[in-house]
């Protein structure tokens, strides 16, 4: 007996039932890593911008010296 001839002999009902409780599960799963990801993603991003404008204002005072000179 293969899974195929399992899965042949379940009916529709319970087909339904089984795809309802995979998308469940898919979306609990889902639901449980979007808030860590994005908070990663927000960390990197912040880190970005950070670095953009500290760089921002090395590049600004060393035009600033030039155009004194």
């Amino acid at each position: 007996m293969t899974a195929h001839d399992l899965f042949d002999h379940i009916s529709t009902g319970a087909r339904h039932l089984l795809d309802v409780l995979s998308y469940t599960v898919v979306l609990g799963v889902l639901v449980q890593l979007i808030p860590p990801i994005a908070g990663t993603l927000s960390i990197i991003w912040l880190c970005l911008q950070m670095f953009a404008y500290f760089r921002r204002k090395a590049w600004l005072t060393d035009e600033e010296r030039n155009s004194s000179k």
